[in-house]
């Protein structure tokens, strides 16, 4: 299994959620492209959080 299906699933998760902000660690992404997935994620479900990488 690919580890950028686990950070979809659990952001995706995370996401349904709309929390106002979410903060995550530069290490948890494998690369570049799954935090702009992370990111579009956040702005498709929940467009009222702010996301921040640390």
């Amino acid at each position: 299994m690919c580890g950028c299906y686990v950070i979809s699933r659990r952001d995706t998760a995370l996401a349904k959620r709309k929390p106002l902000r979410a903060v995550f660690h530069d290490s948890s992404y494998e690369n570049d492209s799954v935090k702009i997935n992370v990111e579009q994620i956040f702005k498709l479900m929940s467009p009222g959080t702010e996301v921040k990488s640390i």
